[in-house]
């Protein structure tokens, strides 16, 4: 009778065991999925952040180096050529690109104390610059003071590009450290992904077996109906309060040939079974 129970009872908790197992898979699927948008938001700010902000960062400062070199080089031909338009086209061009880079420079790096600086050393060149034009444009053009003019701009030069440097390495730090973010959260983002696939692996394996006992107990259980189906002797199933809870097709045959009484199958089982029961209970404890 115990084994009956458990046939009966075993479909049950192998559905509730499967309704468990989907739900702990759903779980897990949303946690999943939001770890990874999560990582996937960090990644597109890490990738914003380099490609809007640190890469033109990096072409600013390698920009404005080149035209602090060409400033001075441009001088440099206006004191060898006495030629005006050296100063008043190319080196005033490109000392207002040199502001303009400094100012966009100032929008995207926290370095103050460096921008600062840079915008100090270029007004001392433009002033510097200016000098010598006056110099080089006066009748009586005073050599000596002019090449004065150079060295004093040269030195200018030489002092602005430690801020710039000081800048780029920070830059590629930050570049740095942005990429090394980017790498560990898709590291984690892939281990995330083979953790949960392994636990999808292992639950289903847990889950296969399940099924594997639920159907071998619903072909176990079918064959030991088809034996009481079929037996051409009356069988009875009683609960533990004796209460019939089966018969089989041989036991409604047995009742229905039972001429002049329209008996219930109870009346089949003895009034004294609790007894025989209990002596049959005793005698297996002996």
């Amino acid at each position: 009778m115990g084994n009956r129970w458990m046939m009966k009872k075993e479909p049950h908790v192998i559905n509730n065991k499967a309704k468990h197992v989907y739900i702990l898979i759903s779980v897990l699927g949303l946690v999943l999925s939001y770890i990874v948008y999560l990582s996937a938001q960090k990644v597109e700010l890490a990738t914003h952040k380099l490609v809007n902000e640190a890469i033109p960062t990096v072409d600013k400062l390698q920009h404005l180096a080149g035209l602090i070199t060409e400033q001075e080089r441009f001088l440099y031909e206006y004191y060898a050529t006495d030629d005006p338009q050296t100063y008043d086209k190319d080196f005033l061009y490109t000392y207002e690109e040199s502001v303009k880079l400094v100012d966009d420079l100032k929008q995207s790096v926290e370095r103050d104390t460096e921008i600062q600086a840079m915008y100090q050393i270029l007004n001392n060149i433009n002033r510097v610059a200016f000098e010598l034009d006056e110099n080089m444009d006066s009748p009586e053009t005073d050599w000596d003071l002019a090449r004065e003019q150079l060295a004093r701009l040269t030195l200018l030069r030489s002092e602005i590009m430690p801020y710039i440097a000081k800048l780029s390495e920070s830059t590629d730090q930050w570049v740095t450290a942005a990429h090394k973010d980017t790498e560990n959260q898709l590291y984690n983002t892939n281990l995330t992904v083979i953790i949960y696939s392994v636990a999808i692996l292992i639950l289903a394996v847990v889950l296969g077996r399940y099924f594997k006992s639920y159907v071998f107990m619903m072909a176990k259980s079918q064959r030991l109906s088809l034996f009481t189906q079929r037996n051409p002797n009356p069988i009875i199933s009683l609960d533990e309060h004796n209460d019939i809870t089966y018969a089989n097709p041989a036991t409604f045959k047995l009742l229905k040939s039972m001429s002049g009484e329209d008996k219930e199958i109870a009346s089949l089982i003895s009034p004294d079974i609790s007894s025989y029961q209990q002596m049959m209970a005793d005698k297996n404890l002996r």
